[in-house]
């Protein structure tokens, strides 16, 4: 061990460092955390805008899946329909916290096809068992990243009212209830 130079005896210590430096290695760090944040968030959510904040229609994306103990379906068969598309996950405590709605609105609508598309779910034991537990009253789909990628989804819950011509008319991020789909299937029916 040094001794001081002043011949103290005691070690030789580090000066503190000044707040100002102190203050701009925090400042630096703080803007580096800001920009990894900013390029994780359009890394994650991608480049294009989620489907439900066009200002008009748009064609549905390619829907083709599994569904559980039923074989394949497409949303093309349901052409001529209004169709309600529920993006969802086993995992997800909102999706979980939706599905009373969903299954009500299913069942007050028994002509409105309710798609329940399980993404990141695991395999169909999973996500039947999940299914039963919850009351799932309408089918469910076994989603593949393909078609959460061709429907933008970068979030979960995520909604979708399609009208008989296969168009996008409404979305909601987050869980629905089901007098939004009630109102938002109306309101496709009124215009015709």
């Amino acid at each position: 061990m040094r001794e001081s130079p002043d011949g103290a005896g005691g070690p030789i210590r580090s000066p503190a460092l000044p707040d100002r430096d102190r203050g701009r290695r925090l400042s630096r760090l703080s803007w580096l955390w800001v920009a990894v944040a900013a390029a994780l968030a359009f890394w994650i959510g991608g480049p294009e805008p989620p489907l439900l904040e066009t200002a008009e229609s748009v064609p549905a994306p390619k829907l083709e899946a599994r569904v559980l103990g039923e074989g394949h379906l497409s949303l093309e068969d349901l052409r001529g329909k209004v169709v309600v598309v529920n993006f969802w996950a086993t995992w997800c405590p909102p999706c979980r916290k939706e599905v009373p709605e969903l299954a009500a609105f299913a069942t007050s609508h028994p002509d409105v096809p309710l798609l329940g598309v399980a993404v990141s779910s695991g395999d169909d034991g999973k996500v039947k068992a999940t299914a039963r537990a919850l009351g799932i009253n309408y089918r469910v789909l076994m989603g593949t990243r393909a078609v959460s990628d061709a429907w933008r989804v970068s979030s979960i819950p995520v909604t979708y009212v399609v009208d008989p011509r296969g168009r996008v008319v409404q979305g909601w991020q987050g869980p629905v209830t089901a007098d939004d789909l009630a109102r938002a299937v109306a309101r496709v029916r009124e215009r015709g």
